[in-house]
């Protein structure tokens, strides 16, 4: 499947879920490493590896960073960056709003022209929802102390925090 992610209603709030996510989110000096190794017949090819761990599938690098110490910082940086993608899509949906208002009636009088507003508007609900749901489970992870440990190491060594979750 191509990467991305997927939003969805969980109880009151929105959740997400995307394997993808958890690779975007991680890097060399969390743990990450890619190998090309040799095969038996000669061939070689591509390996993920997480802390000298073969991740097999994409579905697994989830289940390998729950068990992390950093877990909360890896979370702060997925929900940063669905937020990022959600306020995009925001803005996408408000341009075409724009340019759907201005077709003329004719257009308008149209079943389909009805359908699509109606599933935009019910993106739109679920995007901002996601958007606030996210900021608030933002708050919550900055608050930890795994994450605000990880951020004084940061500050400590006098070298600036690479990750931006604004």
């Amino acid at each position: 499947s191509p990467p991305g992610f997927k939003l969805f209603e969980s109880g009151s709030s929105i959740d997400w879920d995307g394997d993808f996510i958890g690779l975007v989110c991680v890097n060399e000096e969390d743990g990450l490493d890619f190998r090309v190794l040799q095969t038996v017949d000669g061939e070689r090819e591509l390996k993920m590896f997480w802390k000298d761990t073969e991740i097999s599938t994409k579905s697994n690098v989830r289940d390998l960073l729950k068990e992390e110490q950093l877990w909360d910082v890896f979370q702060l940086r997925a929900i940063a960056t669905l937020q990022n993608r959600v306020e995009r899509q925001l803005l996408s949906l408000e341009k075409a709003k724009a340019s759907i208002s201005l077709m003329g009636e004719l257009e308008k009088s149209r079943y389909p022209y009805f359908d699509t507003m109606k599933l935009r508007s019910l993106e739109e609900t679920l995007m901002l929802q996601a958007y606030e749901d996210f900021e608030d489970k933002k708050d919550g992870l900055l608050a930890s102390q795994v994450v605000q440990d990880y951020l004084a190491s940061f500050n400590e060594e006098g070298t600036p925090a690479e990750d931006d979750f604004t």
